[in-house]
């Protein structure tokens, strides 16, 4: 779950998390994180969402916690994955 916020300072962001001036800070965003367990209140339409999501990328690829990481822009903590295959029987 994702939700953005309101009323940040760009700013502080940048001198809080150590963003360095190649990034330009356009919107903070509280992260959660997928229940264990699905919520009886759900929809079926949404049971069946939060059981067939796709694989997602590792937090580990693009978000950091505390600080920003100590590496070059484009770095190779910044260059996103190469994209997955189709799934089998569906055209690329």
């Amino acid at each position: 779950m994702a939700h953005p916020v309101a009323g940040f300072s760009p700013k502080k962001t940048r001198e809080v998390l150590g963003i360095p001036e190649a990034y330009k800070v356009i919107t903070v965003i509280a992260l959660g994180r997928k229940a264990e367990e699905i919520n009886p209140v759900l929809r079926p339409d949404q049971v069946q969402e939060e059981t067939a999501r796709p694989e997602r990328n590792p937090f580990e690829r693009f978000v950091f916690i505390d600080h920003f990481p100590a590496v070059d822009p484009g770095g190779p903590a910044m260059v996103p994955p190469a994209p997955a295959p189709p799934p089998a029987g569906k055209p690329a």
